[in-house]
């Protein structure tokens, strides 16, 4: 069996965990390959390192999500006449779809993104190939033009998780709604647990998000604030005696500018990346604390059973650190910065509690996420 992952890609160390997962468990079910288009941001040689064959001819998914239909037909007619080859995979040879996405279904993102999937899911459909929606954040919906677009991804799809209960019900709004349910992120648990590295002195990481400038409804309000929050962050982190660690958790390097300029103005601060995403979950989970803007940073913080802060600009930060029993450690731009500084020194104070709690939440979704792979194997024949 081979199947295709869609919405996998290279951009950050989040889509690479992801990828990464998905593909090790479900070979280790008894999958024999995967395919997936090669994109925007990545290259064929990028999914040959991850033992993944590039679809040929391709439909490159355009930054703006261009209509795929006319693109789709061609690449099929075009698979049909290419010989077999252990360097590409055709548009026919792959007997499923999964989408492991994250987040690309809601008023953000328009409706051709998800018109698109629709329409990538019906041909699946069509020659009776089960679609698959791994667990992600979906919505808002407020988008009426959005709202029908989705609908048409769920009444593609045999079954679609969603990664917390706002998503979850989001999604139900949209329509049909006794294929979904809710199930964790899947980078929480990893089929190899990440080596927590040494280290000479306690230490917390600071980990900046280039999207919180240029994303979601509150970047106009953050845009003037987010680097001196982050700065004061980062001298309560000192003041207790912790080293400062600014990680840059992001494949395309756009985070490192902010991270410099932090490192610039907090004295004895050091920057840390690396580039296997396991290796930047092991380091976070060598932390004291962690305060991130990068959704995968916190979510491998979290499930290193490391207390966390977020700072972050969608439902999806809310929503993690409710599933980890940390409900209030959420920042918002329109909060002063007492209440961020007020957050931290409760955070830290209380933090061996706090990682207890961490702890008996993420173990508390094992057997969720257990059930959930048990069922997708289920649904693909395995």
């Amino acid at each position: 069996m081979i199947i295709e992952l869609h919405g996998a890609g290279f951009r950050n160390k989040g889509a690479q965990l992801m990828l990464w997962t998905a593909s090790r468990i479900l070979a280790a079910r008894g999958v024999d390959g995967f395919c997936m288009e090669v994109m925007p941001s990545g290259s064929a040689a990028e999914c040959a390192e991850h033992g993944i064959l590039p679809i040929f001819p391709s439909i490159r998914p355009f930054p703006q999500a261009r209509p795929a239909s006319l693109f789709f037909r061609l690449s099929r007619v075009a698979g049909r006449v290419l010989p077999p080859s252990s360097d590409y995979a055709r548009r026919q040879d792959a007997d499923a779809l999964i989408d492991i996405s994250g987040f690309a279904f809601g008023d953000a993102w328009g409706a051709r993104r998800a018109a698109n999937f629709a329409r990538r899911a019906r041909w699946y459909r069509r020659d009776g190939k089960p679609v698959i929606m791994l667990p992600q954040m979906f919505g808002p919906f407020e988008d009426a033009g959005v709202a029908r677009a989705f609908s048409g991804v769920l009444d593609a799809c045999d079954r679609v998780y969603a990664r917390d209960r706002v998503s979850l019900e989001a999604a139900r709004a949209c329509g049909r709604s006794d294929h979904l349910t809710q199930a964790p992120d899947i980078t929480i648990f990893l089929p190899e647990t990440p080596e927590v590295p040494e280290s000479s002195a306690p230490y917390g990481c600071i980990v900046p998000n280039v999207r919180v400038l240029d994303h979601g409804k509150q970047k106009d309000l953050w845009a003037p604030i987010y680097l001196d929050r982050l700065e004061a962050v980062g001298q309560a982190m000192a003041a207790r005696g912790l080293a400062v660690r600014i990680v840059v958790h992001d494949a395309s390097g756009e985070d490192r500018p902010l991270g410099e300029q932090l490192m610039a103005r907090l004295d004895g601060a050091s920057l840390f990346e690396h580039p296997d995403p396991k290796v930047l979950k092991g380091f976070l989970g060598g932390a004291e604390l962690v305060v991130g803007s990068r959704f995968h940073s916190l979510v491998a913080a979290l499930s290193m059973g490391v207390p966390s802060l977020a700072m972050g600009w969608g439902h999806k930060y809310e929503m993690l650190l409710e599933d980890f029993g940390q409900p209030d450690m959420t920042y918002g731009p329109t909060e002063p910065e007492a209440a961020l500084l007020e957050r931290f020194d409760r955070l830290a104070e209380g933090r061996d509690a706090a990682a207890q709690v961490v702890v008996e939440h993420r173990e508390a979704m094992r057997g969720v996420n257990a059930a959930m792979w048990d069922e997708v194997a289920a649904l693909l024949g395995l």
